[in-house]
């Protein structure tokens, strides 16, 4: 996530948002492979986004487990519905572990 679009949007939608970055670049892993590359980065290999797009979101879990956690967004709001954002949260952890699962298959050199 760039910096200047860290604070943009509730906690929720941050998430919603680095999930959707990871399934984007693990799509064109399906299609493209590991190895391959965007065009105008021929530097960066695809794997390489995965882990980046893969610690997004782990970070953001982690925001939002802590928000959580103090029943607050951020800038001191109330959470409406706590329930709602556990069931999220929850469903979010069994993403990022089929996604842990997942990054095992990389080649042991890539990791």
């Amino acid at each position: 996530m760039k910096a200047k679009y860290a604070d943009i949007g509730s906690i929720n939608v941050r998430c919603i948002e680095e999930c959707a970055e990871l399934i984007h670049i693990l799509c064109k892993v399906e299609r493209f492979g590991l190895e391959n590359f965007h065009p105008d980065k021929p530097e960066v290999k695809n794997w390489q986004l995965v882990l980046q797009e893969i610690e997004d979101v782990e970070r953001l879990f982690g925001t939002l487990k802590r928000c959580m956690d103090k029943g607050t967004r951020r800038g001191g709001k109330q959470i409406a519905d706590k329930k709602v954002l556990f069931g999220q949260v929850a469903a979010l952890t069994a993403e990022n572990e089929r996604l842990r699962r997942l990054a095992t298959l990389l080649p042991p050199t890539i990791l």
